[in-house]
C-alpha cells in the first residue's frame, strides 16, 4: 500500500499494520497500526488505545522524514492532535 492509498477516517472494517505500508519510514515500529490522517500527518500508534504502553507517531505526508511522536503520558492528546491539524 502506497502513501496515497492510506485513508483520511479510520478503517472499520479491518487494520492497516505499518507492514502494510511500503513507503514506512525505519522509525515506525512495524506493529504500528494506521489510525487515520489529521491534515497532512498519517497517524499511527502501538499499543493499547491508551495508557503507559501507548505510543503514538505522526508522519507528514509529503516528507516522512518530518515525524512527531506523542508518548502517551506527557500531555493532553486532543491539544496534540489538534496541534497536528492546525500546522501545515
Amino acid at each position: 500500500m502506497n502513501t496515497a492509498d492510506l485513508p483520511a477516517t479510520p478503517v472499520r472494517d479491518g487494520v492497516i499494520l505499518a507492514t502494510d505500508w511500503d513507503e514506512r519510514p525505519d522509525r515506525l515500529p512495524p506493529d504500528a497500526l494506521y489510525r487515520r490522517r489529521i491534515g497532512s500527518w498519517l497517524l499511527w500508534r502501538t499499543g493499547p488505545p491508551k495508557g503507559d504502553d501507548t505510543h503514538y507517531y505522526a508522519f507528514h505526508a509529503d516528507d516522512l522524514g518530518n515525524v512527531r511522536e506523542f508518548p502517551f503520558e506527557d500531555q493532553s492528546f486532543r491539544t496534540w492532535k489538534e496541534g497536528l491539524r492546525d500546522s501545515p
